[in-house]
């Protein structure tokens, strides 16, 4: 923990070994030409935002792979293609012990279409729903595809095409005066963690129309409006990535769309992106 203004010195990394072993196995997959080679990757599981931590080849004619090197840990083993009627990816849980793993079989295939709904709570009057979009963001993978889609008539939306991957649910526009009060999933809470869908279960996105909003103002120690300030609000409360806007020239800027309850203010003159 460095202070305002402060520093820490005698900070010292050491490195140390770890033993690795290859993970070994093959892709299977219809419809795609046999010389077509595939690109298998391996990532940590529990860690979400973890980089891909090997990268192997599975190569014609019978797409074999071999990744060396993997440290004792539990990873996903995935491989995708993209073929005339879209993205096929295939996974598969590995946990590495003491030894090499071998037998694992990824197979290739579409994806599945998820059912979704979005509700309006705490509203007198009718709330147009026409304009929200419906994002599915992959979680701590750096390849495929998520999923978008417009909400229509009733509330009702179809995410084509979802792959069986761990995804986050975002819905970055939502009407005026309102915020997301929650999101399920099969019953379910979908945390920042996200979900691993399977098509069996209804998205289910609840909006709550008693959003607030803050009109804010950064002025210098002689009282003169500073333009372009950067603003940021953080919520006590409220999980996720803090706010962050700059100013007009007068200073001012409005945070709308906001979740009831306690937020802290910050302001800077100038600050790196």
């Amino acid at each position: 923990d460095v202070g305002p203004g402060g520093e820490v010195r005698g900070i010292d990394v050491r490195i140390r070994k770890v033993p690795g072993f290859r993970i070994r196995g093959r892709v299977v997959v219809a419809g795609v030409p046999d010389r077509q080679t595939f690109t298998v990757m391996v990532s940590q599981r529990d860690n979400v935002g973890e980089p891909l931590q090997n990268i192997g080849l599975a190569q014609p004619p019978d797409h074999r792979f071999e990744i060396r090197g993997v440290p004792p840990g539990s990873y996903n083993v995935h491989a995708q293609v993209r073929n005339q009627s879209g993205p096929l990816i295939g996974m598969q849980q590995v946990d590495v012990g003491s030894g090499p793993v071998d037998g694992v079989v990824l197979t290739l295939s579409a994806g599945f279409d998820l059912q979704g709904v979005v509700k309006v709570a705490e509203s007198e009057a009718q709330v147009d729903l026409s304009n929200i979009n419906v994002n599915l963001q992959p979680v701590g993978f750096l390849f495929g595809g998520g999923a978008r889609t417009k909400v229509g008539d009733g509330g009702k939306f179809t995410l084509k095409n979802v792959m069986p991957e761990r995804f986050a649910v975002n819905v970055p526009n939502p009407p005026a005066g309102c915020f997301v009060k929650s999101i399920q999933y099969g019953g379910q809470e979908v945390t920042e963690a996200g979900i691993e869908p399977n098509g069996n279960a209804t998205l289910e996105i609840v909006l709550s129309a008693t959003a607030g909003y803050l009109t804010a103002s950064v002025t210098d120690k002689d009282g003169k409006p500073v333009a372009g300030a950067a603003m940021t609000l953080v919520g006590k409360d409220t999980p996720g990535k803090p706010l962050a806007f700059f100013g007009d020239e007068n200073g001012n800027f409005t945070f709308s769309g906001l979740k009831p309850g306690d937020y802290r203010f910050l302001a800077f003159e100038d600050v790196e992106q």
